[in-house]
């Protein structure tokens, strides 16, 4: 049954899956999130609001490991919840991340090597 969902990936690039408190900025206003899931080019933050899809975003945050990141994004789409499963189930938002800074490649990489 594993190499059917492997078959089944999409994504060509590793997935780090942390929680990892981070700040968006949008429209002016900003909102507290959860870093979920970071990639190269896209990141899951889980959020207690909706952003509509292509909304500009920065994302900010901090690693345990030390290094501060602020990123450019685009909101791609939510995973909307059923409000009877919002206690159980995680809410948030994807992002496609502009050009990344080498930095942050850099520690994503690292950080994944960390975690196998």
């Amino acid at each position: 049954m594993r190499p059917m969902v492997e078959d089944l990936e999409r994504r060509d690039q590793d997935r780090l899956r942390r929680a990892l408190a981070c700040k968006l900025l949008v429209d002016g206003q900003t909102r507290q999130g959860m870093l979920r899931d970071l990639s190269a080019w896209g990141a899951f933050v889980e959020l207690h609001e909706d952003l509509p899809p292509g909304a500009g975003v920065i994302l900010a945050f901090g690693t345990p490991e030390g290094p501060r990141f602020v990123l450019e994004a685009t909101a791609r789409r939510g995973s909307p919840v059923a409000h009877s499963l919002r206690h159980h189930a995680s809410r948030g938002v994807g992002l496609c991340l502009h050009e990344p800074p080498t930095g942050y490649l850099h520690w994503l990489v690292d950080a994944s090597r960390e975690t196998v």
